[in-house]
């Protein structure tokens, strides 16, 4: 072998061990940025949400938000975890008769049901007979997925009487970082 082709062998030599070094870097450089968007997506959101009916003539009423329709579930890619229901009257120290009844669907219960009878009895996820009433859930026992939605029904409770529910979930995403395998 003479100088010239030991020299070019070396160059090779070189750039071949250049490019590695250079494809260690970003795999480094990548399983970093995986590891930082893990941590981001395992922190939960708390929040809050809202509703209120007034019973009809017969004690029915399904609890809406101030502009009188469902609260819709989480975005696409994301999980709520029901973590706690309240339900009470506008003075949370007064008993009221009549039952509550929580129901997770992808039906929109609110145009379409004018007693429990007509809600799914699959859908039902917890109920009471005691208003005041204030129920609290582990994480994974009540999901709430993309269009879903979680429904508060009362029945049975005095006509004209003002109902108030709440409930706290925790929102997790359910993204592809998560999985072995992407679609």
């Amino acid at each position: 072998m003479t100088d010239t082709q030991n020299g070019a062998h070396f160059d090779v030599m070189g750039s071949i061990n250049l490019a590695l070094g250079k494809l260690n870097k970003h795999i480094d450089e990548q399983a970093r940025r995986w590891e930082r968007n893990a941590k981001r997506v395992n922190a939960p959101v708390m929040s809050k949400v809202a509703y209120s009916g007034q019973a009809n003539a017969s004690g029915f009423s399904i609890l809406l938000n101030q502009g009188g329709h469902l609260i819709d579930g989480p975005d696409q890619g994301n999980i709520w975890y029901i973590r706690r229901i309240t339900v009470a009257g506008p003075d949370p120290s007064v008993t009221i008769t009549g039952s509550a009844f929580v129901f997770i669907s992808a039906m929109d219960y609110s145009n379409t049901v004018t007693s429990i009878g007509g809600m799914g009895s699959m859908d039902l996820q917890d109920f009471t007979n005691t208003i005041p009433n204030i129920s609290f859930y582990g994480r994974g026992e009540m999901p709430l997925r993309f269009n879903e939605s979680l429904t508060i029904a009362v029945q049975g409770v005095p006509a004209n009487q003002v109902i108030v529910g709440s409930y706290t979930f925790e929102q997790f995403e359910e993204g592809a970082i998560r999985q072995d395998w992407a679609l």
